[in-house]
């Protein structure tokens, strides 16, 4: 895959597994990305979860993502970067009605945006598990 087709496949399956670090150990989750482009990944998280404090901490993060059916799995590492979108930001919690409630709370501080820009995305299925790996 080139790049512009994982940006596809990524957009085709936005829901992916996502790694930190909390006090030197592992921390893994399902996510759904918000967008896919040639600017990057951009993520949502929120100021009063766990996930937060560990991009914080330390923003070097990698995301897998996975599409069984078709036997393809697309993992991106890299460092995370903020973002303030004030505009992106109100678009996120539109399709995502779910956290209305916490901006009401907590006002639009508590919706945070990461952008993975620069990351290495290594493709893999099973034809190449053998084989060295490669990066995009």
């Amino acid at each position: 895959m080139d790049k512009k087709e994982i940006i596809e496949f990524l957009s085709n399956n936005p829901t992916c597994h996502m790694a930190t670090l909390e006090d030197g150990k592992p921390r893994v989750r399902a996510i759904g990305i918000y967008r896919a482009d040639e600017n990057g990944i951009i993520i949502q998280v929120s100021e009063v979860k766990d996930i937060y404090k560990q991009l914080a901490a330390n923003p070097e993060t990698e995301l897998c993502f996975a599409n069984p059916k078709e036997g393809i799995q697309v993992r991106v590492r890299g460092r995370v970067e903020l973002l303030e979108d004030a505009e992106m930001k109100k678009d996120v919690v539109e399709k995502r009605q779910f956290l209305k409630p916490l901006v009401e709370r907590h006002g639009w501080g508590v919706i945070k945006l990461y952008n993975l820009k620069h990351g290495l995305a290594h493709v893999w299925t099973p034809k190449v598990n053998f084989e060295p790996k490669t990066f995009v």
